[in-house]
C-alpha cells in the first residue's frame, strides 16, 4: 500500500490540516499488494471549496517491481456524500502508445476508490494488472474530478 501526503488548497472549507494521505493497493479475494523499489510514485493533488473536491492523482509505474493481484483502488482526500462514479482517467500502454479509459466508483460516506476499465460493450472492468492491459513500468495513470464530501 502506498502513502502520500501532499499539500492542498481550500476555499470556503476545511482542508484537514492541508495534507492528502493518498493510499492505492489491490482488494478483491486472495489480492496481493503491488510492491516497489522505492517511494510509489503516486501525486495527489486537490482543491476543497465548501463541499465540492476537485482531486487530480497519477501514478507512474517506473519503480514497481511487482503489481500484485485483484482490483486497484486510491484513496480520495475526504469521504464522498454520494455514491459517485469518476470518468476521468486514463491508463496510457507506452509499448504501443495507447490510452485506454479508466473510471473510478467510490461509495457513500467511503473514500475508497475502486478502478475500472470500459470494456467493448461499454461496461465497467475491474482494473488488475492484466486489464484491460498487461501492465509494464513505461505505463502510467491518472485520474481526476469532482465529488461532494461528506461533511460534519
Amino acid at each position: 500500500m502506498a502513502r502520500f501526503t501532499h499539500p492542498s488548497i481550500s476555499i470556503g472549507g476545511t482542508n484537514a490540516g492541508g495534507e492528502w494521505n493518498l493510499q492505492g493497493g489491490t482488494t478483491g479475494d486472495g489480492a496481493i499488494q503491488p510492491t516497489f523499489n522505492g517511494d510509489p510514485l503516486f501525486v495527489g493533488e486537490f482543491l476543497l471549496i465548501d463541499t465540492l473536491c476537485h482531486f487530480d492523482i497519477e501514478v507512474d509505474f517506473d519503480n514497481i517491481t511487482s503489481f500484485g493481484t485483484g482490483q486497484y483502488y486510491l484513496t480520495l482526500p475526504f469521504e464522498s456524500r454520494h455514491d459517485y462514479a469518476i470518468n476521468g482517467g486514463k491508463l496510457y500502454d507506452s509499448s504501443t502508445e495507447t490510452f485506454y479509459t479508466m473510471t473510478g466508483e467510490v461509495n457513500a460516506s467511503s473514500d475508497i476508490m475502486k478502478l475500472f476499465s470500459v470494456g467493448s460493450n461499454g461496461r465497467g472492468i475491474e482494473f488488475d494488472d492484466r486489464t484491460p492491459i498487461t501492465l509494464e513500468v513505461n505505463d502510467r495513470f491518472h485520474i481526476g474530478g469532482t465529488y461532494q464530501i461528506l461533511s460534519s
